[in-house]
């Protein structure tokens, strides 16, 4: 019983341990999601605040087509890596669920095993337990019945017994009053 009490016990505070570090993770990934989502609109403001000031620019001095086709590939080029990032994160955190799932799955595989060893232990002990009782039950029943048996013959005898010496006594009286 300690055994099952303990294994419980483990298990608790397993799960305790990948509940708080799921909880760490979340709160990491919602944490760097909200970093990545400020840095993204910072980037956008100051994206924009940079494409007015290169048009600005462009139109007042440059007016280059070159110019302004670097501009819109280094926009693309932070909107990919934007994109990019944003899988990452999203792949990292399925790999950590799919950890979770598979360290809980394997956990509660083993303990599960572990519990169904003791109850079969158990189990074959208290099966021998009620064989040896049906045996020794048998056996005082055999031993009930001999017993009564011999208590009846007992009391037969002991009538047939009485009997005689009534007939005696009987006898014995007759012969003292014959005499």
């Amino acid at each position: 019983m300690l055994q099952v009490q303990g294994s419980i016990d483990h298990i608790s505070e397993t799960l305790d341990v990948l509940i708080e570090g799921a909880m760490e993770q979340t709160t990491h990934e919602s944490d760097s999601a909200k970093a990545l989502q400020k840095v993204a609109h910072d980037m956008h403001a100051q994206e924009v605040c940079t494409r007015l000031a290169v048009l600005v620019a462009c139109e007042a001095y440059i007016r280059t087509p070159a110019q302004i086709a670097r501009l819109r590939t280094q926009n693309e080029r932070l909107t990919q890596l934007l994109q990019e990032e944003q899988q990452t994160s999203t792949r990292l955190r399925n790999d950590l669920v799919s950890q979770i799932t598979s360290l809980l799955t394997g956990f509660t595989t083993a303990q599960s095993a572990s519990l169904n060893k003791a109850v079969s232990e158990i189990s074959s002990v208290n099966d021998q337990s009620v064989t040896a009782l049906d045996s020794a039950l048998a056996s005082y029943d055999g031993e009930a019945d001999l017993a009564s048996q011999r208590s009846n013959q007992y009391r037969v005898d002991l009538d047939l017994i009485r009997k005689a010496q009534t007939s005696n006594r009987a006898d014995a009286t007759k012969v003292c009053q014959t005499s």
